[in-house]
């Protein structure tokens, strides 16, 4: 990633730290639409879960989420993550295992 993708991704974080979720939702999607490689995509991706989440966007933030798993599927903090959000949307816990699952053999505590 440039050094301008990596300073985007700063500010975007500080934007977020300083409350002003939508700001850093701004830079966030900006990195997501011009990031070239995957790593800067699956940062703003996981950014926007997180603003999305704090505004109580429960099924926006869990659709990036998912986005984020399409990228990396055995990312365990992305899997753990869409589990979280399934659960706190009122989804059962069988949709939410199978995520719970991947995060566990990813991070080697495999069942």
């Amino acid at each position: 990633a440039t050094a301008a993708a990596w300073e985007q991704l700063r500010e975007a974080s500080q934007f977020q730290r300083a409350g002003r979720i939508e700001a850093a939702m701004d830079v966030y999607e900006g990195l997501l639409r011009h990031a070239g490689e995957q790593a800067m995509k699956a940062k703003a991706l996981s950014g926007l879960v997180d603003c999305k989440h704090e505004l109580g966007d429960l099924e926006g933030a869990l659709e990036s989420a998912q986005q984020l798993l399409r990228i990396r599927p055995d990312h365990p903090e992305a899997n753990l993550r869409v589990a979280e959000l399934l659960l706190e949307a009122g989804h059962g816990a069988d949709m939410a295992d199978p995520y719970l699952s991947r995060a566990a053999e990813a991070t080697g505590q495999g069942r």
